[in-house]
């Protein structure tokens, strides 16, 4: 067990637990000690109150592992100083975990929700790790198959509910010799389909042993480390276990041997089901890992479904208990098809919980064979229902939607163009070009905005200015009073208001985006639009927001959008962070990490 002090309730000092020794209550004593006892830094984590503080730590045995939770308490000599005998640790709870024969054991209701309880305060923080290696490393040792695990919980209900086999395809030597780099590993040129920053290199061969053990070596290099694993049934082994969760998200390239090598080993272990795999993405080590790692990911896997799979950490549905991965369906309210056809950008929570609710509605919505972002921002936008649509879309049949849909599938990128289009068209209650326009849905957004902007210039300008011209709107700038001036006189930006309809034109022909679509909305009062500046630019376009307000009163930074509507930069991010906080606006369009 790794080292803490321990807060005796007798002394004002703290116990070493390792050595014994007691300390001052001063951090420089308590830092210093830690540095020469334990020969690592002090963390807030090694404090620890005796008879309150809980550790655990996972322990490996042969075929079994062990997961204990501790109590820490000070055993005093008998004299009346403060000498002791030692540090000693209470057990207050013990579970074990089995592979091979006894992998099915079961834990009783009450033990299993002991467990429960016990899993959600260590997640949360509650009861401390007290291993010096990761769980990875010692799970490793005891289940060869399990190269990482996602979390405790996972590991311990798949424990429970599916348990592992114990095997060791190659001998120790081989084994080792194979986990080596070797030269040619990475050395052809790899096809890149997509050039992304998540993307890493691939190559794999397969390898036979006594000509009876066929193994899949699998080298992935990224960002100039090569990590090497090792395949076979019921066998994985990877030279670098911290790695493993990394090369389980995003894509790959794989070299053009590679491919020959996998579709052998897919002919020797058809269980893995890679040829099916590698018709959606070249990561294989997905399925190769998903038997043992995660159940819901490994169905994922199986079906053909790799971007689901491969976002597997991003996605709620992923956090059950493994025994309720039973078929794709019932985890996703979608059938294989659809979760297939989903291109990356699109596999999030909320384009998820949409999808099922639309497939139950009408199954017909989602009948092709990739669900492009273009579609998606229709389908987030649009109620396909008609329950809570009004004027153009209110009127729009099903058949006219799948229509829609078919031409956003071809126009994979100006979903949020077209739904401009279409909120235009409801102004003037005319489709001016009809419902899909044979010219570039730019140029028809730009065209239906003049036509907007000459039927209501006067009137909707005169409304314009004195909304935005009012206290109210302009108490949200960072400009007006002194106190404003104060308090942002040392960042780089400013928030300042738009005088006329003009401005809205103007910032969106800037930005490249559809904030001019905003005037009417603006001067009815159901949104505020407000330009992000620089300091030292105050007349040059720098980001877009909108201000909304619910109906229990609460401001809400809905939209805040660079160029082409992409995301802010992050001093940008953490200056309006800043800004809500003053303002008393929920930022909801912001980066969660820097708007806390």
């Amino acid at each position: 067990m790794r080292g803490f002090l321990i807060k005796s309730r007798r002394s004002n000092g703290y116990y070493c637990s390792k050595c014994g020794k007691l300390l001052p209550n001063d951090r420089y004593s308590m830092e210093k000690h830690s540095t020469i006892c334990w020969k690592r830094p002090l963390e807030e984590a090694d404090i620890l109150k005796e008879f309150s503080d809980q550790v655990y730590t996972i322990e490996d045995q042969y075929k079994k592992i062990i997961l204990t939770v501790r109590i820490p308490y000070v055993d005093y000599l008998s004299d009346d100083d403060d000498s002791i005998a030692a540090v000693k640790w209470d057990t207050g709870h013990k579970f074990y975990f089995y592979c091979g024969e006894n992998a099915n054991r079961r834990l009783s209701k009450a033990r299993k929700d002991e467990l429960d309880n016990l899993l959600s305060l260590i997640q949360s923080g509650y009861i401390t790790s007290g291993m010096e290696e990761s769980a990875a490393e010692i799970i490793h040792r005891t289940f060869p198959g399990v190269l990482a695990v996602y979390d405790l919980t996972m590991f311990t209900n798949i424990c429970i509910n599916k348990g592992f086999h114990y095997r060791k395809a190659l001998p120790e030597k081989e084994e080792k010799a194979l986990l080596k780099l070797r030269p040619g590993d990475l050395s052809p040129k790899t096809e890149t389909k997509d050039r992304k920053e998540n993307l890493f290199s691939l190559q794999a061969k397969v390898y036979r042993y006594r000509k009876e053990t066929y193994t899949l070596r699998v080298v992935a290099e990224r960002e100039g480390e090569r990590t090497v694993f090792l395949f076979s049934r019921g066998y994985a082994a990877c030279s670098d276990l911290s790695r493993v969760e990394s090369f389980l998200e995003g894509g790959c390239r794989m070299t053009e041997d590679s491919r020959k090598a996998v579709a052998l080993f897919d002919k020797i272990f058809p269980e893995f089901l890679l040829g099916q795999y590698m018709k959606y993405s070249d990561n294989i080590l997905v399925p190769l890992i998903a038997p043992d790692y995660h159940k819901g990911m490994e169905l994922a896997a199986k079906s053909g479904a790799a971007v689901v799979a491969e976002n597997f950490r991003s996605l709620q549905v992923f956090n059950r208990d493994p025994s309720t991965y039973t078929n794709l369906k019932d985890m996703f309210g979608l059938p294989a098809r659809v979760l297939r056809g989903l291109c990356r950008e699109c596999v999030t929570n909320k384009n998820i919980e949409k999808l099922s609710e639309i497939f139950k509605y009408n199954p017909a919505f989602l009948n092709f064979d990739t669900i492009t972002p273009s579609m998606m921002e229709y389908l987030n936008s649009v109620d396909l229902t008609n329950a809570g649509a009004r004027g153009i879309i209110k009127g729009l049949t099903d058949e006219q939607h799948i229509r829609i849909l078919r031409y956003l599938s071809g126009h994979p990128r100006d979903g949020l163009s077209y739904c401009d289009y279409l909120r235009i068209c409801d102004s003037l209650e005319e489709l001016i070009f009809g419902l899909t326009p044979s010219i570039p849905i730019a140029e028809a957004c730009d065209k239906a905005l003049k036509k907007v902007k000459d039927l209501n210039n006067i009137e909707l300008g005169t409304r314009f200015r004195t909304r935005t011209q009012s206290a109210d709107y302009l108490k949200l700038t960072t400009y007006m009073t002194e106190e404003d001036k104060e308090i942002f006189k040392y960042d780089n930006f400013i928030v300042i208001a738009p005088y006329q309809p003009r401005d809205l034109f103007k910032e969106g022909r800037n930005m490249h985006n559809c904030v001019s679509t905003y005037t009417g909305s603006v001067a009815k009062g159901d949104s505020n639009i407000y330009f992000l500046r620089r300091k030292t630019e105050p007349e040059k376009s720098y980001g877009t927001l909108e201000v909304k307000t619910d109906m229990e009163g609460n401001r809400h930074l809905s939209q805040a959008k660079a160029f082409a509507n992409g995301r802010l930069p992050e001093p940008a991010q953490k200056y309006l962070a800043k800004w809500c906080r003053f303002k008393k606006i929920l930022p909801d369009a912001l980066n969660l990490r820097l708007a806390a």
